[in-house]
């Protein structure tokens, strides 16, 4: 099974790409998925870390903790400051 994982800012600059696909198994959560991407890429570890990052499933915030299932989008975006 696969869920699409998008990444905006900093995070997709790191990682190279803006989309990337991850196999799971069934009662993963967002949380986990975090996990998975910071063991592929250990310069986004600090990042996923941060509590200020906001996290979507299937284009509505939700919390880390949120279970996700088969063709589900995850979003990760890191906060946004300017004047």
């Amino acid at each position: 099974m696969v869920i699409r994982v998008k990444l905006f800012s900093t995070l997709a600059e790191l990682v190279g790409a803006r989309e990337i696909n991850v196999e799971y198994k069934p009662g993963i959560t967002i949380r986990d998925i975090a996990r998975i991407l910071a063991k592929r890429n250990p310069k986004i570890l600090e990042l996923l870390n941060n509590e200020e990052i906001l996290t979507a499933l299937n284009h509505r915030y939700a919390d880390p903790d949120t279970e996700v299932h088969d063709e589900d989008e995850v979003a990760f975006m890191p906060p946004v400051s300017g004047g």
